[in-house]
């Protein structure tokens, strides 16, 4: 360890694996200790309370009875003292919501209650030999680290004994000293439940748990700590083999999209958001299927909307134009989205593209609809195919196009990202705009190594 933090008797076992005692005064000081806190006088009580300190020191004003025992995190502390005052302050944090919970414990430790015992505490604590300390020991009673002074003291160790667990001071203390791997030596994960999230908590032993010490040994060794591993074994350790492994699978081979399912009549779509395509053969439509989500479509993170990922307006152009291929109607006339399709941060949506019959030009509807979830089918866009008759005009001649004013483009994604429209890198494509009258002109590029694989 490079810190040690004990709470209330635990700095005691943190100050002798720091060196400060012998096994034999440790034991001696512990032994002492426990026999005069359970010799104290009866009818005590102690609660933990979700509240400040400053909430229940106010609290606590004028109340003799009751003493603030612990500051385990910023809203967890435990008072303790006689029943009835206990009681009374727990009922008043209770009737404000505030949750409470009493501590099965057999006396009001770090009260008036333990009075009695510091006296001949002290006398125990005067007989032994301490030493500095080879590690940081950081005080229960200052919530910082304690010098070799303070531990060599008698009267530090009394005012340990009486006064208030400054276990949070002590965390942020350690974690100022670049503690960021937390382990607890104890009979269960105590202390480790009131670290802040982004500690990392290794509790060595957890109740019925058989397994949780080596589980917190490969936790803490995943997190950077060594671990003596050969001490560490309860069992030979054996050499692997020099060979490789022999392994026969058994695992089913997975598939891309939906697969070739022939006694459906389905085939691959052979496309990045359709999976597979079936012509039904009652009235004639050709139905293509496919799952889009954040895990499998990563790149649709980066088209945010009102802080909704949506599915852009071009992925429902990219749908219609490949079903349209698909049936010979390559060229999409219009196209209407009817809402937006917006994406959950975990859950996918299923998505099917329809593709009506021909009508006496050769043109064909299509539908696009998606289903989150357990929910019912809904329809997002609709539009026309036709086929394609002849080749798009191209741009000819000088580009740009002579005559056409450029349109500057600086603070455009900032603009737009304050409108509501954040797009990430891979939605931040357009590179240069110009003006003719009434035409708009545009060199738009995929940023980046965007994958275009399998798509139109």
């Amino acid at each position: 360890p490079e810190v040690l933090l004990g709470h209330s008797i635990g700095e005691l076992a943190a100050a002798f694996v720091a060196g400060v005692w012998s096994l034999e005064d440790a034991c001696r000081l512990v032994g002492a200790r426990g026999r005069l806190m359970q010799a104290a006088r009866p009818g005590g009580a102690m609660v933990m309370i979700a509240a400040s300190e400053d909430e229940v020191v106010a609290v606590l004003e004028g109340r003799e009875g009751v003493s603030l025992a612990a500051v385990n995190a910023a809203e967890s502390v435990v008072v303790s003292g006689d029943a009835e005052d206990v009681a009374e302050v727990a009922g008043h944090f209770e009737a404000l919501g505030r949750r409470t919970k009493a501590l099965h414990v057999s006396h009001a430790f770090h009260s008036a209650h333990m009075d009695g015992a510091l006296e001949e505490f002290a006398q125990v604590a005067a007989q032994v030999t301490a030493h500095a300390p080879r590690l940081p020991v950081v005080s229960n009673v200052t919530g910082r680290v304690a010098s070799a002074r303070e531990l060599a003291d008698p009267s530090y160790w009394v005012a340990q004994l009486r006064g208030t667990v400054r276990f949070a001071a002590g965390v942020e203390q350690a974690r100022e000293l670049g503690g960021k791997v937390f382990v607890e030596l104890g009979p269960d994960a105590v202390l480790t439940t009131l670290l802040p999230d982004e500690a990392v908590a290794v509790p060595l032993q957890r109740t019925g748990q058989a397994h949780a010490f080596h589980l917190a040994l490969a936790t803490a060794h995943c997190h950077g700590l060594p671990v003596t591993w050969p001490l560490a074994s309860t069992t030979a350790v054996a050499e692997l083999p020099t060979y490789a492994f022999q392994r026969e699978r058994f695992w089913l081979h997975a598939v891309s999209g939906a697969g070739d399912v022939e006694s459906l009549g389905q085939v691959s779509a052979g496309h990045g958001l359709l999976g597979a395509a079936v012509t039904l053969a009652e009235d004639g439509l050709t139905v293509f299927t496919g799952r889009i989500s954040l895990s499998t479509h990563p790149w649709l993170a980066d088209h945010v909307v009102g802080g909704a990922v949506l599915v852009p307006g071009t992925a429902f152009v990219e749908l219609a134009l490949h079903a349209g291929d698909y049936v010979g109607c390559g060229l999409l006339e219009d196209l209407t989205v009817e809402a937006p399709l917006v994406l959950g941060e975990r859950s996918s949506v299923m998505v099917q593209v329809s593709v009506g019959e021909a009508d006496e030009r050769g043109c064909r509807g299509v539908r696009v609809f998606g289903r989150s979830g357990e929910g019912g089918w809904m329809r997002y866009a609709t539009g026309v195919l036709s086929p394609v008759v002849g080749v798009p005009e191209a741009v000819g001649g000088v580009w740009p196009p002579s005559g056409a004013e450029p349109v500057g483009l600086a603070g455009l994604y900032e603009r737009l990202a304050g409108r509501g429209y954040q797009y990430g890198p891979l939605f931040q494509g357009l590179k240069a705009v110009w003006r003719q009258g009434r035409e708009w002109f545009a060199e738009v590029e995929l940023p980046g190594d965007g994958g275009v694989s399998g798509y139109g």
